[in-house]
């Protein structure tokens, strides 16, 4: 049990590490929590099983099925849920994406209905015996996936001008922009960037228990934003390190625990941690001379 229950952990921390760094990119760069990263992770699963269930696609063309259309997702809430109120308070942008995210929740009831949808039972094989254990195909593919997504991302943050350009708006935008880069331009990529995240976590949540309701996003962005205080809020390497602690730590719980409590094992982790270490496991405290 222990080995199924690690290997379970490993995969679904590896999805709220990922749906963490789209958190953490658009506040490290806008300044800000983007309340309807929830929904675009829904529609990413709904986009998939659309793709799947009504054209006959297979899933690796619904993944990439599912993220070309959370791209046009993300330059909409870009265009109509910040763009225009670029230089509004933040009071007022926090009230307007947390409209444009019911707005979108609704869509989707609208669109999909708020029966639950089942994802076709042979998309992927079934589950495997291995020793005593018994493991899922799809959760090797979710973590070998992971895996890709976040040395891509690592290259693109850490390895390219975009990226540079995107540390430098999060760290002083006004300098940056003095510099010659162009801050709504690379706003958008990052909303885009983020957008295309939680649509692929949406994905692969939903091929893995192979079933999707309307709220699908409500649970898992609440423990993203504890995954994203876990490990340090605005720090990529903290959220894929929040990510898989908690993962572990409700697979074990809900195993020698109990599965009633799992996801509170996610608010006492945030609690604890913002007893005991403020800034997150992978945070730093940053003196600000005023």
């Amino acid at each position: 049990m222990f080995i199924q229950q690690v290997m379970n952990g490993l995969t679904i921390g590896g999805v709220y590490a990922l749906v963490a760094i789209g958190y953490t990119l658009v506040y490290g760069v806008l300044g800000m929590i983007n309340f309807a990263h929830g929904s675009i992770y829904t529609l990413g699963a709904y986009f998939a099983w659309t793709a799947v269930a009504r054209l006959g696609f297979s899933l690796p063309l619904a993944f990439l099925f599912s993220l070309a259309c959370s791209v046009l997702v993300g330059v909409i809430v870009e265009r109509t849920g910040y763009y225009p109120l670029r230089q509004a308070t933040v009071e007022n942008q926090i009230i307007c994406i947390f409209g444009l995210s019911i707005v979108l929740d609704n869509l989707i009831m609208l669109i999909w209905g708020t029966v639950p949808k089942s994802f076709p039972s042979d998309i992927v094989p079934d589950w495997v015996s291995v020793g005593v254990a018994k493991f899922s195909p799809m959760q090797a593919i979710i973590l070998l996936l992971t895996l890709v997504i976040l040395l891509v991302l690592y290259l693109l943050v850490y390895k390219t001008k975009t990226g540079l350009a995107m540390r430098a708006i999060a760290l002083n935008p006004e300098a940056a922009s003095l510099m010659g880069i162009n801050i709504g331009r690379l706003r958008l990529q990052t909303f885009i960037l983020s957008a295309m995240l939680a649509a692929a976590s949406g994905t692969m949540i939903g091929a893995y228990y192979k079933i999707i309701s309307y709220n699908l996003g409500l649970s898992t962005v609440i423990k993203a934003f504890v995954v994203s205080i876990l490990g340090g809020i605005g720090n990529i390497s903290g959220a894929v390190v929040g990510g898989l602690v908690l993962g572990q730590i409700e697979g074990l719980g809900a195993a020698y625990v109990s599965t009633g409590y799992k996801d509170a094992f996610a608010f006492v982790v945030m609690i604890l941690v913002l007893m005991l270490r403020p800034n997150g496991l992978l945070g730093t405290f940053t003196r600000e001379k005023v």
